[in-house]
């Protein structure tokens, strides 16, 4: 069972479907399958439930029963772009132990229901990554995919043929192990109590060919930014705000739609939320009023953009929300929010 309430950053889902249409299977049945839309993964640094990518994994084992699907998946779309900032930034990092470092800094950032750790013992290295509960367990080609694809992009990005010294999973040993053994060249044990990856220390030294300081420093800046923007919701209402949002490009999002993707009965969700002083519809009218003002102020912003981003169905409906909502226009609100901005501007005078 996925994580409750967990996101994940749509570019990663979208490399695991780029590759299994690669590997022969349908995209349109795999997007529904997870629960998703088009129109939902259409921007890279959107976020998912993580539910929905763990339906992806599962529904590609399920089409490719017995394959180490995950391992061969990795091997074409595990790269930088899958993981946006946090990706590029540990590709011009100085060296491994940098890149893996940001990786499990930032693991969050991509996944909210995993945790990666990078620690050194004496002579050897350990990368941990794996669900965030210590009651779960990923499905068997995510873990293949994730645990094969740091080995690949550390030999890549290294230009080194380095092997690690072991790697454990939690799934059980498959029917063959014969490409596991082909890829990672070393010991693979299976039922373990984590995923992770086992190596020599003195590999973190290794450099990466990319390497570029200044740029992986300028991507770590906006990481930060991007965490902070999806901190840990702490309640049921912050969860429910959140899932709504993530919705709203998609229409008017629903009780049904939302409770699913938070585990719950619809019923439940709606007495809870009762119980709580609110209504389900209160909290959308509420997550398209924070999505409209937000990005009200954003440059060249426009009343058909907004009346996409909070899932309106056309403008005439927006700006009577709009006026709901400030007492004013778009154009009007937006006048009087920019001027003392423009002033402040001013008020410094000609640079020197």
């Amino acid at each position: 069972m996925a994580s409750f309430g967990h996101s994940v950053i749509v570019s990663q889902v979208s490399a695991v479907l780029e590759a299994a249409v690669r590997a022969g299977l349908d995209r349109g049945a795999l997007i529904a399958a997870a629960g998703l839309s088009q129109g939902t993964l259409a921007s890279a640094d959107a976020r998912v439930p993580f539910s929905a990518e763990v339906a992806v994994w599962e529904t590609i084992e399920r089409c490719l029963p017995g394959e180490p699907i995950g391992l061969a998946l990795a091997d074409v779309s595990f790269d930088a772009d899958a993981f946006g900032a946090v990706g590029f930034a540990a590709r011009t990092s100085v060296d491994l132990g940098a890149a893996f470092g940001i990786a499990a800094r930032y693991c969050g950032l991509m996944n909210e229901g995993t945790e990666t750790r990078l620690a050194r013992e004496g002579p050897v290295a350990r990368l941990v990554d794996g669900p965030r509960s210590p009651h779960e367990r990923w499905p068997r080609a995510k873990a293949e995919f994730v645990l094969g694809g740091y080995v690949i992009l550390g030999r890549r990005w290294t230009e080194s043929d380095w092997s690690p010294c072991e790697v454990r999973f939690q799934h059980v040993a498959p029917v063959r192990t014969e490409p596991y053994q082909s890829l990672f060249r070393s010991r693979v044990s299976f039922g373990q109590a984590r995923n992770e990856i086992l190596f020599d220390a003195a590999l973190l030294a290794k450099p990466l060919k990319h390497a570029d300081p200044d740029v992986a420093a300028y991507l770590c800046r906006q990481a930060e930014i991007q965490s902070l923007a999806i901190r840990p919701a702490t309640s049921l209402l912050d969860l429910v705000r959140r899932c709504v949002e993530r919705e709203l490009p998609n229409g008017a999002p629903t009780v049904t739609a939302v409770s699913r993707q938070l585990e719950v009965k619809r019923r439940t969700l709606q007495r809870r939320l009762a119980a709580l002083g609110t209504s389900f519809s209160a909290l959308v009218d509420e997550a398209r009023r924070e999505v409209a003002l937000r990005c009200a102020l954003k440059p060249g912003a426009t009343e058909n953009q907004l009346a996409f981003r909070t899932g309106l169905s056309e403008d005439r409906a927006f700006r009577r929300a709009f006026r709901r909502w400030t007492g004013l226009s778009f154009a009007e609100w937006r006048a009087r929010e920019m001027a003392p901005r423009v002033r402040s501007h001013g008020a410094r005078g000609p640079s020197r």
